[in-house]
């Protein structure tokens, strides 16, 4: 069982990697491969310890040549929530798992509608399981309700907090049970790509939910 975390964000969907496995063929070395993509490596990358392995989100910043997270509105916001929340002596990463809706897409690119059809509940399946493995005391959705539906549909009991509808961009805040973790603070947000000024809002109102 791992530590219990802060927080886990789900964003929408994967949009592309740092690096792309092939389709599996009936020759794959389908154990090799499934341990590599659950340790996040490639044949010639140095494993991290998982407690370290958001770090990339700094490493990669206005000065990488292929990723610039620092135009990231995504993980700007979530930077933004965690220097906030973070102890002293922490990264702003170290109390955080981050997944997403669809955790597989086509390289460089948003998974296609066949690719959604194809995974279909296993997607779901597989976040209630990171849900269960994890135990965050809050999950934090920047997806937007059409995402998030899904995720409470499959809670087994929510309570709403009161005082949300007069929240600028929160779609749902309050408490949910899910198989293997209960009492789990939810936050539902719209994706925070295009806000510009509007991000501070938004983590002016995570922020307020999470107590």
């Amino acid at each position: 069982m791992a530590d219990k975390v802060d927080i886990m964000f789900v964003g929408r969907a994967l949009n592309g990697w740092t690096w792309n496995f092939p389709v599996p063929t009936k020759d794959s070395n389908l154990d090799d491969l499934l341990n590599r993509i659950k340790r996040n490596v490639h044949e010639n990358d140095t494993p991290l310890p998982e407690r370290e392995q958001l770090g990339w989100v700094d490493e990669r910043n206005a000065d990488h040549p292929d990723y610039n997270s620092k135009r990231s509105q995504f993980w700007q916001t979530i930077r933004e929530v965690m220097e906030v929340r973070k102890k002293a002596e922490e990264k702003w990463w170290h109390g955080i798992v981050w997944t997403n809706f669809q955790p597989l897409s086509r390289d460089g690119a948003n998974p296609t509608s066949r690719m959604v059809s194809v995974m279909g509940d296993a997607t779901m399946n597989l976040l209630l399981a990171q849900i269960e493995e994890y135990q965050p005391r809050y999950i934090v959705c920047l997806s937007g309700m059409n995402y998030a539906a899904y995720l409470l549909a499959r809670a087994t009991r929510t309570e709403r907090q009161a005082g949300t509808e007069e929240s600028e961009y929160v779609e749902y805040a309050g408490v949910a049970d899910f198989p293997g973790a209960e009492g789990v603070g939810l936050v539902i947000m719209p994706h925070p790509q295009g806000r510009g000024k509007k991000r501070a809002v938004m983590v002016e109102e995570i922020l307020k939910h999470l107590i």
